[in-house]
């Protein structure tokens, strides 16, 4: 393990891909070596960055301190690769990641149609600050991908009674071409208080 750790920080990237590897490959017995490993998230070279992010996915576990805000930071990455890869650790962690929101609401109305999923599935699993997230993701309701607005449906229906912040929204979607948006928004609609 020492050897290990060394190589977290080795001038060469490939050295450095392969030590993070490693510790993916022990998955929650890597645990104890989590900090080096966010340290990774940082690494000027882009595949360091993707395996790091992959890699705290995959050991998981309640995230330490410091760790959800590093991921959260990753959603802006320049590399739509450990964009996706951030967005998808955050969603393994689900409400522990709730530091994450902020980050993902930032970033949930731009990029492509795969990366708008990923956020959406991240927030719908964390689930956290309703007020500021289940706006941002009923635009999204209106996305010309189908593939978004079902992610969307489906994120503000995991919210349950903060999808009155998008009730709008979500009775428009019932008239959505996709049954399962449809479906998605009926639900989402259902877990909103009777005033």
């Amino acid at each position: 393990m020492p050897n290990i750790l060394r190589n977290l920080t080795n001038p060469d990237p490939q050295v450095r891909l392969l030590a993070v590897e490693i510790l993916e490959n022990l998955g929650p017995d890597a645990r104890p070596q989590i900090p080096p490993l966010v340290g990774r998230l940082a690494d000027p070279n882009l595949f360091v960055r993707w395996a790091a992010s992959r890699a705290l996915g995959r050991i998981n576990g309640d995230p330490l301190p410091g760790e959800i805000e590093a991921l959260a930071r990753l959603v802006t990455d320049c590399d739509l690769s450990v964009r996706l890869s951030a967005a998808s650790t955050l969603e393994s962690f689900g409400p522990q990641a709730g530091a994450a929101v902020p980050d993902l609401v930032a970033a949930v109305n731009s990029g492509d149609a795969e990366f708008r999923v990923a956020v959406l599935q991240a927030l719908g699993a964390i689930r956290k600050d309703g007020p500021r997230a289940v706006p941002a993701m009923a635009r999204e309701l209106k996305n010309p991908d189908r593939r978004v607005r079902r992610a969307a449906a489906l994120a503000i229906r995991a919210y349950g009674a903060d999808a009155a912040y998008a009730e709008d929204a979500l009775r428009q979607a019932l008239r959505d071409v996709d049954a399962d948006v449809r479906r998605f928004a009926s639900e989402a609609l259902l877990n909103i208080p009777v005033r």
